[in-house]
């Protein structure tokens, strides 16, 4: 059988999008809106507008009105404005927040596949581009006049075939959800129950308050989304891979590493340059390490293994389990009930698939290979082999 290709994208690890923010008074509040709303004439007709209740962001006293206007007229060179204002405990907040699609801000022909590799010279073309839009919009010029606060770090993996991604998104739901954690589901106001449900197949999200892991079919909401990309260098499978961090996280970062908190270039080529280790560590919470076998050959596979008996019979019980259940976390709490284990054991018995490098984590019967390694195994193969394809 002829073997697939696994590849990192060009790019590698790296960010996508960022967001940054800075408040504002009441005044200058009126003062942009009314320059984002004047921006929208003639060719941009209607790119201004405000936003419906339920897109307003932040949250508001039932006795004062939320005001959020959106600006759309830079979007297609990677830059989308918020001007917002809401009120908690009768105070008033006022600010400004841009998303920013740092590759798109370079290079506004660039697909949306792409990630943004922060070097010294695509940072001073950034920072161009950037005083540039902000000059016509009539906002702070540098990047430094606002606060990162929130950065997504990402690594695109293609596969040969459709199958691969899905398999791997697959096996990626039945993974592990790290404790402080919750799982968000994929939601708008736009997509059926039916349809929503559908897209959640292809999505996977856990979050706390700093830090969100979030793995999907990246072809599968282009396609779905209409967006651009140049299909005669991507591969049919496309799985995405983000860690979102937000402002905690970030002053948290900036203190470790001894940078400024408010220099917000130094900061997005800190986090470029760390997306690899950050990446790597966070996707080994919800995937285990290990190759992935279908039911039978997994059961095969153990059996080979140089281990006791008891911890076969135990290792046999949670591939059978995770076979059965929805989540790993589920399957491991039959096992753990079935045999009366306690949280060490649990620990012991998870370490003995890992250092088998065994996911317990079946394919699914109908897969047209017997193995496939893990994401975690992908990513981290690739990352220190410095490589961009692997064979699975």
């Amino acid at each position: 059988m002829k073997k697939q290709e696994t590849l990192l994208t060009q790019d590698g690890f790296s960010t996508h999008t960022c967001e940054l923010t800075r408040r504002i008074t009441e005044a200058e509040f009126r003062s942009c809106a009314a320059r984002l709303y004047d921006l929208a004439r003639g060719k941009h007709t209607g790119d201004t507008y405000p936003l419906s209740k339920s897109q307003k962001r932040g949250s508001s006293d039932a006795n004062e009105k939320p005001e959020t206007h959106f600006c759309k007229v830079f979007q297609k060179r990677g830059v989308r404005i918020y001007v917002h204002k809401v009120f908690i405990k009768g105070f008033m907040y006022a600010g400004i927040t841009l998303i920013l699609n740092p590759r798109r801000l370079i290079d506004s022909e660039s697909s949306y596949l792409g990630t943004f590799v922060a070097d010294e010279k695509s940072l001073m073309e950034l920072s161009d581009q950037f005083t540039t839009i902000m000059r016509e919009a009539g906002l702070p010029e540098s990047l430094d006049d606002w606060q990162l606060s929130r950065c997504d770090l990402c690594v695109n993996v293609q596969t040969g075939r459709n199958r691969v991604a899905r398999e791997l998104n697959a096996a990626l739901h039945k993974g592990r959800m790290p404790k402080k954690y919750k799982r968000a589901l994929y939601t708008d106001q736009k997509s059926s129950a039916k349809e929503l449900k559908k897209k959640n197949r292809h999505y996977l999200r856990y979050k706390t308050d700093s830090v969100t892991i979030v793995v999907y079919d990246k072809k599968f909401q282009m396609t779905e989304e209409g967006l651009h990309v140049d299909y005669d260098h991507c591969s049919n499978g496309i799985l995405r891979a983000e860690l979102q961090v937000e402002r905690s996280f970030i002053r948290s970062f900036a203190k470790k590493h001894g940078i400024d908190k408010d220099d917000t270039a130094e900061l997005l080529k800190a986090l470029s340059g760390h997306s690899e280790e950050l990446l790597l560590r966070y996707i080994r919470q919800i995937d285990p390490p290990g190759m992935h076998y279908k039911p039978e050959v997994l059961k095969a596979e153990i059996e080979r293994l140089d281990v006791t008996a008891v911890t076969k019979e135990y290792m046999f019980d949670l591939a059978e389990q995770a076979r059965r259940c929805r989540t790993l976390d589920k399957a491991i709490a039959k096992t753990a009930q079935n045999f009366d284990l306690s949280q060490k054991s649990v620990r012991i018995l998870m370490e003995s698939f890992e250092k088998n490098n065994i996911s317990p984590i079946p394919l699914r019967q109908s897969y047209f290979r017997d193995s496939l390694p893990s994401l975690s195994v992908i990513l981290k193969t690739l990352a220190e082999d410095g490589c961009t394809i692997l064979e699975v």
